[in-house]
């Protein structure tokens, strides 16, 4: 088939309704991926060499603050942990402007995403900072939460894309034990509401960032759905405190997070509702015959069950491929 014959199915597919746009790309994208391969393992490697070593000089630092803490005044343990982080952010991006170091950045990157934390706390610490309003952690996880969001666009690198959403999920958490904190609400069920409604934002956030960042969409579907569910199936509680709203609820959950895993096209969301679908008949079973004299026969029931849901995500899964 020459390139005219090639380019002519393809329109007739897509006119058909047989083919999206989105697998035509894919498709090409993983052709040029046969043939760069070798090179982006090798890449892959060296990558993991570079977050290594920066994980490692970042805990040689952690601990020659600790061994060496009585013997530091306070100038020299901010200089240690907060300049060092700053310092390591500066000579990534100066040296970032180099192809050939472009890894080493990398590395020094990460020193900053995980020392400055550190040392913001430590000069909060040393200056005595008290507040009933607003914690450590709400200003730690502020501060890193709007630096990396900034380096997102400063930077261009990947890495910062990672932590904006790391700190702002820690700050999500932080600002909402603050602000429920010595309150009637401040209890393990709103924890549980928190992360449904983070698990539902990743969720959001992957499809928002789907045709741009492929692998970090990928892990947005697989947190967010193992937080939307555990959560929903947490709040669904166990005998004799069931609250009977979400435990009834939970069923439409799932098949409804299966349905939405064919249209967003992630595996990892129909096996994720899958198993808890799984783990919810196990939990009734357990809850509501253990003690009869059925229990036997409810075991089996569900265990058809179980197959009939293994059989289903396997039709599911096929339409995803």
């Amino acid at each position: 088939m020459n390139k005219e014959d090639l380019l002519t199915a393809i329109t007739e597919s897509s006119a058909a309704k047989k083919i999206t746009r989105e697998e035509v790309l894919s498709a090409f994208d993983r052709g040029m991926g046969e043939i760069r391969q070798p090179g982006r393992k090798s890449l892959s490697l060296i990558t993991i060499l570079y977050a290594i070593g920066g994980l490692i000089i970042f805990i040689g630092l952690v601990l020659f603050v600790h061994q060496q803490w009585g013997a530091l005044n306070t100038l020299a343990r901010i200089l240690v942990t907060l300049g060092c982080g700053i310092t390591s952010y500066i000579t990534a991006h100066l040296i970032s402007r180099t192809k050939n170091l472009t890894g080493v950045a990398f590395a020094f990157y990460l020193i900053f995403n995980f020392l400055t934390p550190l040392g913001i706390y430590i000069t909060l610490h040393e200056y005595a900072y008290n507040s009933n309003i607003i914690s450590y952690s709400d200003i730690i996880y502020g501060i890193m939460f709007i630096a990396t969001v900034a380096s997102i666009f400063i930077t261009k690198q990947g890495v910062f894309r990672f932590f904006s959403i790391a700190f702002g999920s820690l700050l999500y958490f932080s600002a909402t034990h603050s602000l429920l904190q010595g309150s009637a609400l401040n209890t393990v069920e709103m924890l549980e509401y928190r992360f449904l409604i983070l698990g539902f934002s990743y969720l959001l956030l992957g499809y928002g960032l789907r045709s741009r960042f492929t692998t970090l969409t990928a892990w947005l579907y697989s947190i967010g759905s193992l937080m939307f569910l555990g959560a929903s199936f947490a709040l669904g509680g166990y005998k004799p405190s069931v609250n009977i709203i979400w435990e009834i609820g939970f069923v439409g959950i799932c098949f409804g997070m299966m349905a939405l895993s064919v249209f967003l096209k992630s595996r990892s969301t129909l096996v994720i509702a899958s198993l808890y679908l799984m783990g919810y008949i196990l939990k009734l079973t357990a809850e509501y015959f253990s003690d009869v004299v059925g229990w036997p026969l409810a075991l089996i029931a569900s265990g058809f069950l179980l197959i009939g849901i293994g059989y289903g995500t396997f039709i599911i899964n096929k339409r995803l491929q």
